[in-house]
């Protein structure tokens, strides 16, 4: 939760957030809030990531997968007609 919390600006910069940062700054993508502002414990720790193809997407998911702050990473599939 701390990282969530450091991650939205509500608490100061940790290193596991900045360590966090980092890794998604390297792929060129950015952690962006799906409750933006939110305080509330569970709605707080969840974020988007919006990235260019697949394989930026793979890539990123392996590398979050290895952060000890990351609950769950997955690749949201593509919608399809009924």
């Amino acid at each position: 939760m701390d990282v969530a919390l450091s991650l939205q600006k509500k608490q100061p910069i940790t290193n596991a957030s900045e360590k966090l940062l980092q890794t998604v700054a390297e792929l060129g993508v950015e952690l962006k809030p799906i409750n933006p502002g939110m305080d509330d414990p569970h709605l707080a720790p969840y974020f988007t990531v919006d990235v260019p193809d697949i394989a930026i997407a793979e890539q990123l998911i392996a590398q979050l997968k290895h952060c000890k702050e990351i609950e769950a990473a997955y690749l949201k599939p593509q919608d399809e007609m009924p």
